[in-house]
């Protein structure tokens, strides 16, 4: 009898051992990956200033109101702002299309500061590796603000400078740079929690569509945007437009952090819900003026994205909730733990009590 319970003793140690040396394998084989990933997001840092070699910028020329320097490169830009061949833009007023200047100069140095940031951080990735996952979803998030703010920045006031540039003259290398680094954090998300991972990536890719609605040139909703600071349109009109944009971009920020994160499609189904009255509440303060004509056909595409997107985000999220809720009550039936082997239950009931 006893060395029947040596034996399970003995099984149960060995088991024991298995389980934490394939841990061991896995969170090596995890730090690894996320090595990989903090190492491909900070070479889209670095590439990003050299994109404009390449293909058409136009970030630079907004700032300095003139041709792109180093055609248009971020690299270039940045040595012109630094060397102070570009003076900081002197605002007159301020509309957006005056404000927006400033915002873009002084994102030149933070984007500046974010590539050495970047650079730190793939390298502190590779040395501290039980903290890889933590330093590498940290260097995504730097990369993707940064390019991605650039880009609906330029795109923005560009559009808002028709005379200039329109919606077709996006900045490439910031678009290019942003979509590269949602691409890494999409490829993240699914390695780390599947499908639950490419619904998080979806989502993000829908709501971030619903800032189309404001950049695209020749529509009201832009013109009232570019005044909403001097008193250009309604108050009623100008609280339901910041209440749209404050649940817009809250939603876009979650959407980036919560890329990771297995659960809370109940969230998502509230902050989404909540994107959509705004838009429904915005886009009827418009049909309440009259304006129907004017919102709904100078550029229809923008009154597709003001109220398609958040309608797409918040089914999507409703279906993986819903999905998710069946896979939760079938799961217990088909995934209910093994019963303990006879011997192990002999060896557990010999063992002394403490």
């Amino acid at each position: 009898m006893r060395s029947d319970a040596a034996a399970a003793k003995s099984l149960l140690s060995d088991r024991t051992k298995e389980e934490r040396e394939i841990k061991s394998d896995k969170r090596r084989l995890n730090a690894s990956f996320y090595m990989v990933c903090s190492a491909l997001f900070g070479a889209i840092s670095v590439l990003g200033l050299f994109f404009g070699f390449f293909m058409r910028g136009s970030v630079g020329a907004l700032i300095a109101g003139g041709e792109p320097i180093l055609r248009g490169s971020y690299l270039g830009v940045i040595v012109e702002v630094i060397r102070g061949s570009i003076a900081l833009p002197k605002p007159s007023g301020y509309t957006l299309s005056e404000q927006l200047p400033v915002f873009l100069y002084f994102a030149i140095y933070a984007l500046a500061a974010g590539v050495l940031l970047s650079l730190v951080l793939s390298v502190l990735t590779f040395l501290k590796a039980g903290s890889a996952r933590f330093f590498c979803t940290l260097n995504g998030f730097l990369t993707l603000f940064l390019y991605g703010t650039l880009c609906v920045a330029g795109v923005l006031l560009g559009s808002i400078r028709q005379e200039l540039y329109s919606w077709r003259q996006v900045d490439l290398p910031s678009l290019t740079a942003a979509l590269l680094a949602f691409g890494v954090f999409a490829a993240m998300a699914i390695a780390h929690r599947g499908a639950r991972g490419a619904v998080n990536a979806l989502l993000l890719l829908i709501n971030a569509s619903s800032v189309c609605a404001f950049i695209f040139p020749h529509t009201p909703l832009l013109d009232d945007l570019n005044g909403i600071a001097v008193g250009g349109t309604g108050m009623a009109k100008r609280i339901l437009m910041g209440f749209f944009i404050l649940v817009t971009v809250a939603n876009l920020v979650l959407s980036v952090l919560r890329l990771e994160r297995p659960r809370a499609q109940a969230m998502d189904i509230f902050r989404f819900g909540v994107q959509l009255v705004a838009a429904l509440g915005l886009a009827a303060a418009y049909l309440a003026e009259g304006s129907v004509a004017d919102f709904f056909t100078a550029q229809p595409l923008a009154s597709v994205f003001l109220l398609l997107s958040p309608l797409c985000a918040l089914l999507t999220a409703a279906f993986a909730f819903t999905f998710r809720r069946r896979e939760e009550k079938d799961a217990p039936a088909e995934e209910r733990p093994a019963a303990p082997l006879p011997e192990q239950t002999e060896a557990l009931a010999e063992q002394p009590q403490k």
